[in-house]
């Protein structure tokens, strides 16, 4: 019989993505939409430096609206072609750090691990 890497007297039911490590219940969590499986050693690891690269993200996202902004005011002033394009690169690349963050944190939201869950699934025949 397998065992939890944590707890050497209960039993597997989970690998956890990151580490590759077996842990029961109690040390796994599902993170993400996907519901990977993640021990609560790699979690911290993992927020830590995603919690870094959000607030990078917000300043990047922040200084693309105002450099948006400056370069309509210069289009409207000249109506010239190079600050419509830059203009639009700006904005897309705001628009995309703004969807990056959300799904950074989506990726941080953790749930505990429901053996239960597995057990329901796989007598219905759901993978």
């Amino acid at each position: 019989m397998e065992t939890c890497f944590n707890h050497g007297d209960k039993a597997k039911v989970g690998t956890c993505k990151y580490c590759g490590k077996d842990f029961c219940a109690e040390c796994l969590f599902l993170q993400g939409q996907l519901d990977s499986l993640m021990c609560s050693n790699c979690y911290e690891v993992y927020k830590t430096k995603y919690a870094s690269s959000t607030k990078r993200r917000y300043i990047y996202a922040f200084a693309g609206i105002g450099l948006t902004i400056v370069f309509v005011l210069l289009m409207i002033r000249d109506l010239s072609p190079f600050y419509w394009v830059t203009s639009v690169l700006v904005l897309g690349s705001t628009i995309l750090n703004f969807v990056r963050i959300r799904q950074m944190k989506t990726a941080l939201k953790v749930k505990p691990y429901d053996v239960t869950r597995d057990e329901r699934d796989a007598g219905t025949g759901i993978s």
